[in-house]
């Protein structure tokens, strides 16, 4: 596992490796100047739509360690029967901008069916490292855990937030002196696996990714000891839009296959006309394809 994709990425130049990497230059759907500033605004706006529409609680103190050490908890609507489970939300940005402001959203449609939604916030880089941000992911994620000790837990995240939900699944928690991270399932949207691409781009200025990051926070590195650290009941969900790039749709069948190659259950689609962003704007909508396999994985 340890070299996967490395020889096909190592055949590319660095501007090569900034087009492949950059979302923004694979959608038919709006041109790359704005389509960024449209994320980012369609998703800002409807996260204060659904703050206005549901029970919750806001910028909860996980950590003591930085003041963006914060989480949102969204909870079941009354009229729905608790479902008994949490779902962990870990936002995109390429680890260096968007926020848990920017992904309330996405709970409307959980909250709605009984679901109690957590979105946590971290230092983005540069003021957090990778190995920052990861042990504040790890940090966040334990302290749902003991707050909602009878729930059961799952995780979805998008981009990079895919990729810090992977490396939830890898944590060996017994070595931090923490009980493991019962996880259930995991819904990982148009994520990023291999941080080895990522070190030679443009994605990688802000980052500063060290050599040891790399190989410790590359989940597609690491299955084995994903493996060792899941729950049996874990099951993943791998999805991409139709319009991303070969590369991020390279990275989430290469994870879906390491993972399946170890035992652990994993399914892995391409959403038809979404691209990286859409795919997952749309899961504020009840009847989208993804929303509804998310609500199917939970309440099987």
């Amino acid at each position: 596992m340890a070299d996967a994709g490395a020889v096909d990425i190592n055949s590319h130049s660095r501007a090569e490796l900034d087009t492949l990497y950059s979302p923004s230059c694979w959608s038919k759907k709006l041109n790359r100047d704005v389509i960024v500033d449209n994320h980012l605004k369609v998703i800002t706006e409807a996260t204060e739509k659904v703050r206005a529409q549901t029970k919750n609680t806001l910028s909860v103190v996980y950590g003591d360690k930085s003041s963006n050490e914060t989480l949102d908890i969204y909870y079941p609507c009354h009229e729905c029967p608790d479902e008994q489970s949490l779902v962990i939300v870990i936002h995109g940005g390429y680890w260096t901008f968007l926020e848990k402001d920017n992904y309330g959203y996405m709970s409307l449609p959980l909250v709605k069916q009984g679901i109690t939604t957590a979105v946590i916030n971290f230092d983005n880089a540069p003021k957090g490292t990778m190995t920052t941000i990861v042990e504040q992911c790890r940090r966040a994620c334990h302290y749902i855990a003991q707050a909602f000790p009878n729930k059961k837990l799952y995780l979805i995240g998008h981009s990079a937030g895919a990729h810090l939900c992977a490396c939830m699944l890898s944590t060996d928690w017994s070595s931090l002196g923490l009980n493991q991270l019962a996880v259930h399932g995991a819904i990982l949207v148009s994520g990023i696996y291999d941080l080895y691409p990522i070190r030679r781009c443009c994605v990688n200025e802000p980052l500063n990714l060290t050599e040891s990051e790399v190989m410790e926070y590359s989940p597609q590195r690491n299955i084995p000891q994903l493996k060792a650290n899941v729950c049996a009941e874990l099951h993943c969900l791998l999805c991409y839009g139709e319009q991303e790039s070969p590369e991020f749709k390279r990275q989430s069948q290469e994870f879906h296959q390491g993972v399946v190659s170890v035992g652990v259950s994993s399914n892995v689609c391409e959403v038809e006309d979404e691209d990286h962003f859409t795919v997952i704007e749309r899961l504020v909508e009840e009847q989208f394809s993804v929303t509804k396999h998310i609500l199917q994985l939970i309440k099987s």
